[in-house]
């Protein structure tokens, strides 16, 4: 027996107009155009998310949507970390622009005093890679749950002789319950049981090391980083840190790597 569709998916689950519901009970056909049932069945949920009201779009692969896309063949999706996403299709109007549908890398800064957890120490965990466990304030806590795969933060080495930034790492894993909040520890919480956890943590990956660290003095008076939260904010241990002020940071470094003239 063929698959029935109804008459609005049709033209939107079927690849092209050579291939029609007739060609549905046609194993052979099927299997051509459609190598597993997983992709049929994929093809139609997309169509149906995508097209609700059935007009034909050109299939897309699942992936993010390209830049100059037409906004009638953009895939759905809603930035997780937008604090106006609601799971629901973006109202009419909303898939104007496809480049607001492309969630850009974010930029952080994370604090570690060192002689608790240092860079060091990070670059000597397997794979250089760690969980940033111990986060204790709500503001610090919201700004992880908006960490996604691919953002990036600045290592600070914090309450220490020598405050600064040492170096990079990336987020390689999104939050999840904080353990060490209902395991006995400097970072216990009786409040926040492994049944109901209210602190969360993401994992971490080393990126690069800065050849030298670029000090809080050296930051204060940069006037491109004077609103930095660092400075406006310091008591944070988690800030957000823009595009601006990463590229001010990222010149530093690197022109202390150029050969002096």
């Amino acid at each position: 027996s063929g698959i029935t569709l109804p008459a609005n998916l049709q033209s939107l689950v079927f690849p092209n107009a050579d291939f029609g519901q007739s060609d549905a009970a046609n194993p052979l056909k099927m299997e051509a155009a459609f190598p597993s049932m997983a992709t049929f069945t994929s093809s139609a949920l997309n169509a149906l998310a995508c097209n609700p009201q059935g007009v034909r779009s050109t299939p897309q692969p699942p992936s993010a949507v390209s830049v100059g896309q037409p906004a009638a063949q953009a895939q759905c999706a809603i930035d997780p970390a937008d604090a106006n996403a609601t799971g629901k299709r973006p109202a009419e109007g909303e898939l104007e622009n496809p480049a607001k549908q492309i969630r850009t890398t974010k930029y952080y800064l994370i604090k570690s005093e060192p002689q608790l957890y240092s860079i060091d120490m990070l670059m000597s965990e397997p794979n250089m890679t760690c969980e940033w466990d111990g986060v204790r304030s709500y503001e610090a806590r919201n700004l992880m749950g908006r960490m996604r795969e691919g953002d990036l933060a600045l290592f600070y080495h914090s309450n220490c002789k020598d405050p600064g930034v040492v170096g990079v790492v990336e987020v390689v894993k999104e939050y999840y319950p904080d353990w060490t909040a209902w395991t006995l520890g400097p970072g216990f919480d009786p409040k926040s049981p492994q049944t109901d956890p209210k602190w969360w943590m993401v994992d971490v990956r080393f990126a690069k090391r800065f050849k030298l660290p670029i000090a809080l003095s050296e930051i204060k008076v940069n006037p491109k980083l004077k609103q930095m939260q660092l400075l406006t904010r310091p008591r944070l241990e988690i800030s957000v840190v823009t595009q601006e002020e990463w590229d001010e940071i990222m010149a530093i470094d690197e022109c202390r790597l150029c050969p002096a003239r």
